[in-house]
């Protein structure tokens, strides 16, 4: 009897250990060895161990997969960014660097470094970006494209808008016959060899400030935004297909199954931010984004949110080994990333609790942190008027003054006393004006409208500062609320921490809208029932 309880208890672990957890954590870690602001990460793939990083200042090399870093090559000069680091496909010895002084080259694996490419004035010398084909090597900079057939030896200029304006990415399809693509601001550009001529496959440009005799590029079914201010970011090629490309811009990511031909605007649901940095594919089936916000994973026309247990703003790169971890490269230092779960396809977002009944909503949310702060949009209306109505009231002086020195009286009327009818010296005499004046001119124009737009931009940069803080608050709170359901009761430690968590993030909402949350948790009940649902259950 004894013997068949213990292996139904066995069974039972057994089966608890196999369920799955829908909770999507990952562990971080700072692997930046005490240096900060990092611009570029380059993995060695054949040995994940060897990693490459480009700071402000230097070339960085580690060894142990990033437990000690020594500096390999340093830059100077004005602009000391390291932008860009790539190996040559045919031999990973020879490795660039795309700094802001120049493209710096070692065909020694970082031992000795020269300097393969300077431009002729400052923006020419901002290499952005590089890449390296069997025969060419190409840079990308501020002042335009260049290229060299001989590995940095000679150079030539790129004509026409290639050459005229800031390259933001040079991309090589590492196929046999794979094509280049270029990106500057607002295009993207296609070589499908090195002799073809460059080809322009998207653009974003305003219309109205193009040449009337330009022809429209594209289909018209392309889901293509006018705004001139939307920028080019980052262009990443498919692992599993080749002819399958993602832009990533200012204002969402595009993508193409047609090596470039027609776009499509991905969806932007699940997304804080649409400011995407770039790119990066796991195994070929997860693909990856950095936004000014975190790091996304794109699955079944949604974006989620990866958990990263430390704050991560200011996204430079994203690269992955072929491990399973991601590297960023933000001005707070390199981080890893390492992946434990991932989920699988059709079910994101299928257990995704947005929000409560009992709880207050993000709009709700949104707006008590507005009015905690302080920081209404009335409140530059109503400035404005008051500041309009000034030259209404006037402005009012008020002078007073005594003078003794020239009153004199006569004393009269009295026979009985004496020195009567004496001419005598008074003691005060009080002098007193008032004035007011009016300026009409503020009418037309008021000085103090100035120090009101100075303001209304302080006001408007706070108060997005403030929402995007709330946010990002809020949805966490919500995954840890989502994961706190899923644990078993067995798992006390974890709930313990869960719930720990939890508290923290309604501290913290509580802070940003002046005890709001917890008021409107506590009317319904959501606090309480939200820590111990799982248990009465």
């Amino acid at each position: 009897m004894r013997r068949l309880l213990q292996v139904f208890l066995c069974a039972i672990i057994v089966l608890l250990a196999c369920v799955p957890v829908s909770a999507q954590e990952v562990d971080c870690e700072d692997i930046s060895g005490g240096n900060r602001r990092f611009y570029s990460i380059l993995i060695d793939q054949d040995d994940p161990g060897i990693i490459y990083a480009g700071s402000y200042g230097a070339v960085l090399k580690s060894l142990d997969n990033g437990e000690h870093w020594r500096p390999i090559l340093l830059i100077k000069g004005q602009n000391m960014k390291v932008n860009s680091l790539v190996f040559s496909p045919a031999d990973k010895n020879i490795i660039c660097a795309a700094t802001g002084n120049g493209l710096y080259m070692s065909v020694d694996r970082g031992k000795n470094w020269k300097r393969a490419f300077q431009g002729k004035n400052y923006l020419e010398n901002v290499c952005v970006c590089a890449a390296i084909t069997a025969s060419t090597l190409y840079v990308g900079t501020k002042g335009g494209l260049f290229v060299s057939d001989d590995l940095g030896k000679s150079w030539k200029k790129e004509q026409g808008e290639l050459g005229n304006g800031s390259i933001r990415a040079v991309i090589v399809d590492r196929a046999p016959d794979g094509c280049v693509y270029v990106l500057s601001d607002h295009r993207v550009f296609k070589r499908v060899s090195g002799r073809d001529p460059w080809q322009k496959t998207f653009s974003v440009i305003n219309r109205g400030t193009e040449d009337e005799n330009e022809p429209e590029e594209g289909p018209e079914e392309n889901d293509q935004p006018s705004e001139d201010y939307q920028r080019f970011k980052g262009l990443k090629v498919s692992a599993a297909d080749r002819s399958t490309l993602f832009l990533a811009t200012a204002r969402g990511a595009y993508k193409s199954v047609d090596a470039g031909l027609t776009w499509c605007l991905l969806p932007s649901y699940g997304l804080l931010d649409e400011d995407i940095r770039g790119f990066c594919e796991l195994s070929g089936d997860h693909l990856f984004a950095a936004t000014g916000s975190g790091v996304f994973i794109y699955n079944v026309q949604r974006w989620k949110e990866l958990y990263i247990n430390r704050a991560v703003r200011d996204i430079n790169m994203i690269v992955c080994d072929k491990t399973g971890n991601l590297y960023l490269a933000t001005d707070g230092g390199l981080l890893r990333i390492s992946l434990k779960y991932l989920p699988d396809e059709g079910s994101a977002g299928s257990s995704v609790v947005v929000s409560r009944s009992e709880e207050p909503t993000i709009g709700e949310v949104h707006e008590a942190a507005i009015r905690y702060a302080e920081l209404e949009p009335e409140k530059i209306l109503c400035w404005r008027k008051a500041a309009a109505k000034k030259a209404w009231l006037p402005k009012m002086t008020v002078g007073w003054d005594r003078n003794a020195s020239s009153l004199w009286h006569w004393e009269s009327g009295s026979s009985t006393k004496p020195d009567d009818d004496v001419l005598r010296r008074g003691k005060d005499f009080l002098d007193w004006d008032l004035t007011m004046s009016w300026d009409f001119g503020e009418l037309i124009w008021n000085n103090d409208q100035t120090s009101i737009d100075t303001r209304s931009r302080l006001l408007v940069q706070l108060r997005e500062d403030v929402l995007d803080q709330v946010t990002k608050l809020y949805f966490e709170r919500q995954r840890v609320k989502m994961s706190l359901n899923d644990l078993r009761i067995e798992d006390r430690k974890k709930r313990l921490e869960k719930e720990l968590r939890l508290q923290e993030l309604t501290a913290s909402l509580d802070a940003l809208t002046g005890g709001y949350f917890s008021r409107r948790c506590l009317n319904t009940g959501a606090i309480t029932d939200g820590l111990s649902e799982k248990t009465g259950s």
